[in-house]
């Protein structure tokens, strides 16, 4: 019986070790003097170049969507500067209306200037409330931008990192 195990044990070991052959060595292991370092195997170095193409192409279709976002916030905060601008050239018509309105002498005409003052009061409000809601909008997207950047830097350093070991290992 014993003898029996002790086979099994070495029929297992003579059957699991090719299945090690493409597992590199720890760097810097077993390097002391006179050792040879070891050759990373053709399979190893397959699957290395192949995860460095993965982890630059999955860079690679990340800038565009980097782009559109960082495009989309200065977009926004354009946007948030112009309807600004509007608002305030909306309260300068508003108060031109009121001054027309107080210099009127017919009551019409008062409660007629009255209406367009009130009007662009109203206007610039919703102007103010855009040119807010634009300017938190683009707050909201620098969070999945600072992500996204530093997603892509992650891929780039992986690859870079695997070029590295591949040179030193090949």
């Amino acid at each position: 019986m014993r003898t029996f195990a002790v086979a099994l044990v070495l029929a297992s070991v003579a059957i699991a070790a090719p299945a090690f052959a493409d597992v590199p060595a720890p760097v810097g292991v077993g390097m002391g003097a006179g050792a040879v370092p070891l050759v990373w195997s053709p399979a190893l170095i397959a699957k290395v170049k192949t995860q460095i193409g993965i982890d630059e192409a999955r860079a690679a279709a990340l800038q565009p969507i980097l782009a559109r976002d960082i495009a989309s916030r200065d977009s926004l905060q354009a946007d948030a500067t112009a309807l600004d601008n509007i608002a305030k050239e909306e309260d300068k018509q508003a108060a031109e209306f009121k001054a027309m309105a107080e210099l009127a002498t017919e009551k019409k005409q008062r409660q007629e200037f009255n209406q367009f003052s009130n009007e662009m009061e109203g206007f610039s409000k919703r102007s103010e409330e855009s040119a807010k809601n634009n300017r938190e909008a683009a707050r909201a997207l620098n969070e999945p931008i600072r992500h996204m950047q530093a997603q892509i830097a992650r891929h780039l350093a992986r690859a870079a990192a695997l070029k590295t070991a591949l040179a030193n290992n090949s």
